[in-house]
């Protein structure tokens, strides 16, 4: 009898790990292994100690560069509460692939959604819904559902769109340590 539980416990164990196993092959082949993921959706997170800088300093700061960023900030700034530290932007940039010929570049454009929020000492931003374009007369499609052929070029796009994200997250992150902006 007690074998018979420790084989219906590990065939239950077996049958969790499986599902897992599946849904972490189905993940990575859907995103090729290059965007992070939050559940099904792509999303980056990152939290940053400021220890000698004040709430509303961090905010200013960040509300400056969203400013020097997107040129168009009343279009871009969805929620702008200084009170709360809270900032939330849509915006849009081009994603290129690095080739040094230029030859072979493809260019898309990316949009995402940018929630940054200023505490006492640091600061949490979230960049996701990600959308891309292949160009501005082109609808824009969430990027989990973004195709491009041959697959090669998929994972190139990804790429250039995981260097986008992270350099504007790294520029955000310089200019409220620095007031230097980097575009």
């Amino acid at each position: 009898m007690i074998t018979s539980r420790k084989n219906d416990y590990m065939k239950k164990l077996f049958t969790v790990l499986l599902l897992f196993v599946t849904a972490s092959a189905f993940c990575q082949e859907k995103y090729k292994g290059v965007l992070p993921l939050e559940g099904d959706k792509v999303v980056y997170t990152e939290d940053v100690k400021v220890p000698d800088m004040s709430k509303a300093e961090i905010f200013r700061r960040a509300r400056r560069w969203f400013v020097l960023m997107y040129k168009s900030p009343d279009q871009v700034l969805k929620l702008n509460d200084e009170a709360t530290g809270e900032l939330i932007a849509r915006g849009f940039g081009e994603a290129v692939t690095p080739d040094k010929k230029k030859i072979d570049q493809l260019r898309v454009l990316l949009h995402t959604e940018t929630q940054f929020d200023a505490k006492e000492s640091g600061y949490h931003i979230k960049v996701g819904n990600l959308y891309v374009q292949r160009s501005l007369s082109d609808p824009n499609k969430p990027i989990q559902e973004f195709k491009r052929f041959p697959e090669k070029n998929l994972i190139r796009t990804l790429e250039a769109c995981d260097q986008k994200v992270k350099a504007n997250m790294a520029s955000l992150n310089k200019y409220i340590l620095t007031e230097q902006f980097d575009q």
